[in-house]
């Protein structure tokens, strides 16, 4: 009987939740660019950030705190093997489920997780790792600000030569009030 009861409870605040949440347009689009670092194996002693950019489209729904993104992503993450040095690129293809917790205000935090293809190659030298497509999972967590600019901090994990965290600032064109 008490289960039922706290069901019932906690499938009502997340109904209130999600209501409480501000109305917005149904569809936006993020261009973002950041900086990478790598993390696992064959981590470079160079400290020098690299670029990375991605492109994003996202689906808002309607009575949920919910989005359902596709992105594009490019980048690149310095590595070192003694006495090799290289760039592992990672090119990827993503699907992102995003929880906003204040959506519609000024100050909207986010967290979610993606998963998708990821197109990985070594360049500038060779490399010990393997390339090739591999599995690609994406969390990531941040803040969009005033409803059209967000910060993000990720992580891009597609096999131990090719891991890499990072952040990233997006402008988000459609994502105002509705």
């Amino acid at each position: 009987m008490y289960r039922r009861i706290l069901l019932v409870l906690a499938l009502a605040a997340g109904w209130l939740a999600a209501a409480a949440q501000g109305r917005v347009s149904l569809f936006e689009f993020e261009a973002s660019v950041g900086y990478t670092h790598p993390i696992g194996r064959f981590v470079s002693d160079s400290r020098k950030p690299v670029r990375a950019f991605a492109l994003e489209g996202r689906f808002n729904f309607r009575n949920h705190p919910l989005d359902l993104g596709l992105e594009y992503y490019f980048g690149k993450t310095p590595r070192a093997h003694a006495p090799l040095e290289w760039k592992a690129r990672v090119m990827g293809y993503s699907v992102f489920l995003d929880y906003n917790f204040r959506r519609g205000t000024n100050f909207s935090p986010f967290a979610g997780c993606g998963v998708g293809l990821g197109v990985c190659k070594n360049v500038n030298g060779e490399a010990v790792g393997p390339e090739g497509h591999r599995f690609l999972l994406s969390p990531r967590l941040g803040v969009e600000l005033f409803r059209h600019v967000r910060l993000t901090a990720f992580a891009r994990f597609a096999g131990r030569s090719y891991n890499h965290i990072g952040l990233s600032l997006g402008i988000v064109l459609g994502g105002g009030r509705r």
